[in-house]
């Protein structure tokens, strides 16, 4: 009882000074659970015009409401710190207005600006000079930022009001958070077991979704809350078995995965070899749990251990060795991707944070926080900033190729026209509006093909087709059931060992008409699908520059799949021999199955 009673007053005490921000979330998930699977009559195959304007106006409402959620969290967690801080402090003086005005008015303005290139179908992009996917990913960029900004302050906010130190705090807001989530997980799975009751005994309710649409109302009612409760204020203490599972369990995995990862350098050393294609993901993931267990450990202040666990952070620095090796390897051969951008960028945040940890250390200074402000700013060089942001760095990276096929034209070798190719590839599909830019003020149709001539001369001789279009309304009339789908395929290469003891043959290709469609969750097969039709119209319109809506109409119709079931592709693409467009040796798509 003791427990509920204190649960009960923190849930008064984070709606009392979070209202705005929970009761906007709330009614965003109220709005979304309306609108869900669309508005539609059971009877009915078409829907009205004032139907589909409902649908829309439903959607940009509970997008509106989210974004301004996030606006007023950030308002309210920097009103309470101010307030509990400063005495001087007025909320309705005239700089406290400007500033909270400010923020919303920014939340609004970036929530609506990705429901106008993202959302809503209003701008014709074939009338702009570029094309619609180099908009979005600005759209989409913005969008991140502003999450990453707004989140990121109020967990900031909430640590500096807490008056505990980053590493306690850190420990307290991850309890509280797991406790919270128990109680929305015991909500959410008791009021699934009496609906699947009413739905088995009484009534079907499956015809109106009403257990998504109820699960969608309890993140408002429920989840939202529980996490902001969890970070607002925590226990006085942390319990002995938290301080166990913190303190004791976790880092003892984590020691072990250093002593794995300092048993493989030595293999490295000895052998004298350059490390594996997979130990940069491997370090990655063992600085993001690391950095949460040693801090995590800190918080909970054992005393006969506080030594070892302020040096184990110390421990990781040399593996940033081991990740500068592998990323240098692939950047100075092929030159900067996404993900190698990416793994760049995780490097200088790893570099800084132990700049500010062993200053930490030396000083006795709780400035750990600060990393919070570090990861925001990373995310505006990364995202935003031109000339360091992802699609600048891409083509910078890339373009040196392409400039040197430029220098030295048909004179160049054919491999390094092939090279010069695969580059203008890179620029075209990841280089966003910076990479199109520099394509179209520099590279003519002409140049482009003798590259692509020169990249036929290899062995693999391959190019790439893609088309997207996006669905926001679903018709699931006829339908019981819709599922999200993501898969992949792609022929094996030969195993390389064995190679020289076999014999050569034809390279084998994908066989478009039986593919197995796989749930995106569970991983189990859905149905067969035949996608060779589809992959030829594609690969045509590629080769063919049709562009705008004809080129998304192939995506249109549903297409039939074994046990009785459609799939409607929302996005797909294809890589395929160039001489043969038959012969296709990877495809991907995304899109929905309807049975």
């Amino acid at each position: 009882m003791l427990f509920v009673g204190k649960l009960k007053e923190g849930f008064k005490d984070v709606v009392k000074e979070h209202k705005f921000s929970i009761v906007l979330f709330l009614i965003g998930t109220i709005v979304m659970a309306i609108s869900y699977g669309g508005f539609y009559d059971s009877n009915a195959t078409t829907r009205s015009q004032f139907k589909i304007l409902m649908e829309d106006v439903c959607t940009c409402a509970y997008w509106i409401m989210f974004g301004l959620s996030a606006g007023a969290l950030l308002c309210e967690t920097i009103h309470q710190y101010l307030k509990q801080e400063k005495k001087s402090y007025n909320p309705k003086n005239s700089k406290s207005i400007l500033l909270y005005s400010l923020l919303m008015v920014t939340s609004l303005i970036v929530t609506v600006q990705y429901l106008i290139v993202e959302i809503m179908d209003v701008i014709d992009f074939k009338k702009l000079p570029y094309t619609e996917g180099s908009y979005t990913e600005i759209s989409d960029n913005f969008m991140l930022l502003f999450m990453a900004a707004y989140y990121g302050l109020s967990v900031f906010f909430f640590y500096k009001r807490s008056k505990d130190t980053f590493e306690k705090y850190a420990s307290k807001a991850f309890c509280g958070l797991m406790k919270a989530e128990l109680v929305y997980g015991i909500i959410a799975v008791g009021t699934l077991m009496i609906l699947f009751a009413f739905d088995s005994l009484i009534y079907d309710l499956d015809k109106f979704d009403v257990i998504i649409r109820w699960q969608m109302i309890l993140l408002g009612l429920v989840q939202y809350p529980c996490v902001l409760m969890g970070l607002r204020k925590s226990d006085k203490d942390i319990s002995k078995f938290e301080k166990s599972v913190l303190a004791y369990v976790f880092t003892a995995l984590l020691a072990i995965a250093f002593g794995i990862i300092y048993v493989y350098i030595l293999k490295i050393v000895i052998r004298w070899t350059f490390p594996s294609n997979q130990v940069f993901s491997i370090l990655t993931w063992l600085f993001v749990f690391g950095f949460a267990i040693w801090t995590m450990a800190q918080g909970c202040e054992e005393e006969k251990f506080v030594r070892a666990y302020r040096l184990m952070p110390l421990f990781f620095i040399p593996f940033i060795i081991l990740q500068i090796m592998c990323l240098a390897m692939r950047v100075s051969e092929y030159g900067f991707t996404p993900s190698r951008y990416y793994g760049m960028a995780l490097i200088i945040f790893e570099i800084i944070y132990f700049a500010i940890y062993i200053y930490k250390l030396r000083s006795n200074k709780d400035i750990m926080a600060y990393v919070v402000l570090v990861a925001i700013a990373g995310v505006f060089f990364m995202l935003i900033c031109p000339g360091t942001n992802v699609s600048s760095t891409i083509t910078r990276s890339q373009k040196a190729k392409i400039e040197k096929f430029l220098r030295e034209g048909d004179s160049l070798p054919s491999d390094e026209r092939a090279k010069a190719y695969e580059a203008y590839n890179e620029i075209y599909f990841d280089g966003g509006l910076v990479g199109e830019k520099y394509i179209d003020k520099n590279l003519s149709d002409e140049q482009i093909e003798l590259m692509k001539k020169a990249n036929a001369i290899d062995e693999k001789h391959t190019d790439y087709a893609k088309v997207e279009r996006k669905v926001y309304h679903f018709d699931v009339t006829s339908y019981s059931d819709l599922r999200y789908v993501q898969c992949a395929y792609e022929i094996e290469d030969e195993d390389e060992e064995n190679a020289e003891n076999t014999v050569s043959k034809e390279p084998e290709y994908l066989d478009l008409s039986k593919l197995e469609v796989s749930d995106f969750e569970d991983g189990y097969t859905i149905g067969i699908v035949d996608l060779s039709k589809l992959a030829k119209l594609v690969i045509s319109n590629e080769e063919n520059d049709v562009d705008g809506d004809a080129k998304k109409a192939v995506l249109e119709n549903k297409l039939p799949m074994s046990d009785f079931g459609f799939l409607q592709i929302t996005y797909f693409k294809v890589r395929y021999d160039s001489d043969n467009s038959d012969n296709v040796e990877y495809l991907y798509f995304e899109g929905y199955v309807y049975q």
